[in-house]
C-alpha cells in the first residue's frame, strides 16, 4: 500500500480469506500512527460476491493483486464495466538454466533456497530446472542433499527451512502432482511425502524430481510448492523454446553459467519480466513484473510508483494574441 498511499490514493484492503489476520494487523498500525480514518479501510470476506461488487463498481480506479494468473483474469473481466488501471503480479513458470560451466553449488543453494523458503509459495520461486546433460548428476546430487538437510516445521524462533503450504487443498494438489510425475516415468528423488513424524499441519518434505517431461503436469504448471523439477538438456535440445514454453506468462528466469556472452544472448531472447543471473537480487531500485499472463506493471520498488500515478499535461499561452493553427 506504501506507493498507493505515496500517490494520495484512499486505500481498500481485500485479504485473502486464507490470511486475514495480517491486513488487521496493517489496519492496527495505522491507528498507532494516527492515520485519518477511511485513508486504509479493509474488507474481509469469503464471499465472491461482495469482492465482485467492489470491482466492478466505478468505486476502485486502480486494482492491485498479488496472485494467481486466473485470479486476475478474472478481476479483469468483472472490472470491465467500466475503465480502470490494473497493477498486478500474478503467475509464472520460472525456469532455471544450469549450463555445465555453471558455479553447481551456487546454482544449487540458490534453487532450494528459494524453492524451500515459504514451501515453494513465492511467485519468483524456480519451476523447472534445465540442466545440461554433463552436469546434471552432480547438480542434481547437491540438490537432493539440500532437501534431505531442509528442516521443516513451523517456529518462528527456530532454524526452519521449510514451512507448510496453505492448506489441505494446496497440499492434496502438490502430493497429486508429484504421483503424476512418477506415473508418467519421472524418477522421485526426495520428498514427496509428509516428513516422518509429522502428521498434524499441511507439511510436504523437500521434494526432487528427476526426469521430468514436458507432458507432465508438474512441468506445465506453477506448482507453488517446494518441488523442484529437473530437466536435462544437450547441444539438441531447444532450449529457448522450451523455457519460453510458459501458458501462465514470464515473471522471473534464472541462468547460471560463466560465459557472459551466453549469458546475454539467452537474457535477450527468454520472455520473462526479469533475468537473474548467477544470483538473486531485488531492492528498491529494481524493477519487479512480469510479461504476458504473469501481470502488468511493477511492484516492489521505488518504480511502482509509476503505477498509481497519471500523466497530466497543462500549457499556458504567453502570448494570447495571435493564433498560429494547428499544424497540419
Amino acid at each position: 500500500i506504501g506507493p498507493a498511499m505515496a500517490a494520495g490514493w484512499l486505500i481498500i484492503i481485500s485479504p485473502s480469506d486464507a490470511t486475514p489476520i495480517s491486513a488487521y494487523a496493517v489496519g492496527a498500525l495505522c491507528e498507532m500512527i494516527d492515520l485519518p480514518k477511511g485513508v486504509v479501510q479493509i474488507l474481509a470476506t469469503e464471499s465472491y460476491a461482495v469482492a465482485d461488487a467492489l470491482t466492478a463498481s466505478t468505486i476502485p480506479q486502480v486494482i492491485t493483486l498479488i496472485g494467481s494468473t486466473k485470479t486476475g483474469q478474472h478481476i479483469m473481466r468483472t472490472g470491465a464495466t467500466s475503465i480502470k488501471r490494473y497493477s498486478m503480479e500474478l503467475g509464472g513458470n520460472a525456469p532455471v538454466l544450469v549450463f555445465e560451466d555453471a558455479d553447481l553449488d551456487l546454482a544449487a543453494d540458490i534453487v532450494t533456497g528459494v524453492k524451500f523458503s515459504n514451501a515453494g509459495q513465492i511467485c519468483v520461486s524456480p519451476n523447472r530446472v534445465f540442466v545440461a546433460k554433463a552436469v546434471r548428476e552432480a547438480f542434481t546430487q547437491k540438490v537432493v542433499d539440500r532437501a534431505r538437510a531442509a528442516k521443516v516445521g513451523f517456529d518462528k524462533h527456530a532454524n526452519i527451512t521449510t514451512g507448510p503450504v496453505i492448506d489441505e487443498s494446496a497440499w492434496t494438489r502438490l502430493k497429486g502432482l508429484v504421483d503424476d510425475a512418477v506415473a508418467g516415468g519421472a524418477t522421485l528423488l526426495a520428498g514427496g511425502e509428509r516428513p516422518t513424524g509429522m502428521n498434524a499441519g499441511h507439511f510436504l518434505a523437500p521434494t526432487v524430481l528427476a526426469g521430468v517431461t514436458e507432458t507432465m503436469a508438474v512441468y506445465r504448471e506453477e506448482t507453488f510448492g517446494p518441488i523442484v523439477s529437473i530437466v536435462p538438456f544437450d547441444d539438441k535440445t531447444d532450449l529457448l523454446r522450451m523455457a519460453n514454453d510458459c501458458e501462465e506468462g514470464g515473471l522471473t528466469a534464472y541462468v547460471f553459467t560463466r560465459d557472459l556472452a551466453r549469458a546475454e544472448h539467452f537474457s535477450a531472447h527468454l520472455r520473462y519480466g526479469e533475468i537473474q543471473i548467477n544470483g538473486v537480487k531485488y531492492d528498491i531500485d529494481l524493477p519487479h513484473g512480469g510479461i504476458g499472463q504473469s501481470g502488468v506493471g511493477h511492484d516492489c520498488s521505488a518504480l511502482a510508483l509509476h503505477d498509481y500515478l497519471v500523466q497530466k499535461r497543462i500549457t499556458r499561452a504567453l502570448d494570447t494574441t495571435t493564433f498560429g493553427g494547428l499544424n497540419p
